[in-house]
């Protein structure tokens, strides 16, 4: 029951902040079911794949709507799967506290910067 409630919480998150899921799955894939020197792999991993199947599920319903811009789709995916490449070797490089210790850093960055950004908290108008 714990972990489904952490899921649902996951999923709140991401649906009202848009990137919360990781900030909730990290932590508790690390905490409860990751074990041995690869754990934080195996949580940031996890969370990968959470983003990948979320991600598929909002491309399926953009395309069924055809809001799609096909033409942005391919350059755009180019770069994301250069980057996705380049993460999955850096991280695969590095030894679990170091992962730990950046994946920390990334939180606090992005709480701070949620916190400070105008209208993100304010219920204004998101800056562009």
């Amino acid at each position: 029951m714990l972990l489904f409630g952490l899921g649902v919480l996951s999923g709140v998150t991401t649906a009202l902040f848009g990137f919360g899921g990781g900030f909730v799955t990290v932590p508790v894939v690390y905490a409860v079911a990751a074990t041995g020197p690869a754990a934080m792999h195996v949580a940031v991993g996890t969370s990968a794949v959470v983003m990948l199947v979320n991600s598929l599920g909002a491309t399926i319903t953009v395309v069924r709507a055809g809001r799609l811009r096909r033409a942005y789709v391919w350059p755009l995916a180019a770069f994301i799967a250069v980057g996705a490449g380049l993460g999955a070797l850096a991280a695969t490089s590095v030894p679990d506290g170091v992962l730990h210790a950046l994946f920390a850093a990334y939180l606090a960055l992005t709480i701070l910067d949620s916190v400070l950004r105008r209208g993100f908290l304010g219920g204004g108008r998101p800056q562009r």
